[in-house]
């Protein structure tokens, strides 16, 4: 799980905007999804959990 703060961007969703246009001209690009991240009950706030990309990955799409 790669978990991104994406603290340059205030919207959350310009790389998630990103590799979802990739994926949809079938161009590879990661799996992505917004999560609420809670650790012991605290919340610390919305960020972008993203596909690792890996020898996994590049197989997938081959």
């Amino acid at each position: 799980m790669n978990i991104n703060g994406e603290h340059n961007d205030p919207s959350v969703i310009r790389a998630k905007l990103c590799w979802y246009v990739l994926r949809k001209f079938e161009i590879p690009a990661p799996r992505s999804n917004h999560v609420e991240l809670y650790i012991n009950e605290n919340y610390f706030g919305l960020y972008i959990n993203v596909e690792h990309i890996d020898e996994e990955f590049v197989l997938s799409r081959a």
